[in-house]
């Protein structure tokens, strides 16, 4: 299933060169899906963030990492229950630190949930 997904990838990016172009909100809409867990690298100030929370859903997680501070008006323009599936951690994601708290929320959220302690990103 993997290789079906890499090789759908390189076909439309084939096509994009080739002047096909699929509008940037076709392209979006199967970026996400409900339940997803999505680290955001370099996620100011916030936008691409708010618009995986709202597709990843309550079911979902999205985790915002940037050396600058996330815009909050972004993070609560949609509403108080998107803006709490977004976590967000202001610094470098290469630091120890950074990865130990992405590391914390992933294992808190896999425990919320009761699943198995794995802690696997969808997207990034």
């Amino acid at each position: 299933q993997i290789e079906k997904m890499l090789l759908e990838r390189h076909r439309k990016r084939q096509n994009q060169k080739k002047g096909g172009r699929g509008s940037d909100e076709s392209n979006r809409k199967h970026l996400f899906q409900t339940g997803n867990v999505v680290v955001d690298l370099g996620a100011a100030p916030g936008g691409w963030s708010m618009y995986a929370s709202s597709q990843v859903r309550q079911n979902g997680m999205v985790i915002a990492v940037d050396l600058l501070p996330l815009d909050e008006r972004a993070l609560h323009q949609n509403g108080q229950q998107q803006a709490s599936s977004v976590h967000a951690i202001q610094g470098d994601f290469k630091s120890i630190q950074v990865k130990n708290d992405i590391f914390s929320i992933l294992m808190m959220h896999h425990a919320q949930k009761r699943a198995l302690p794995d802690p696997a990103v969808d997207v990034v």
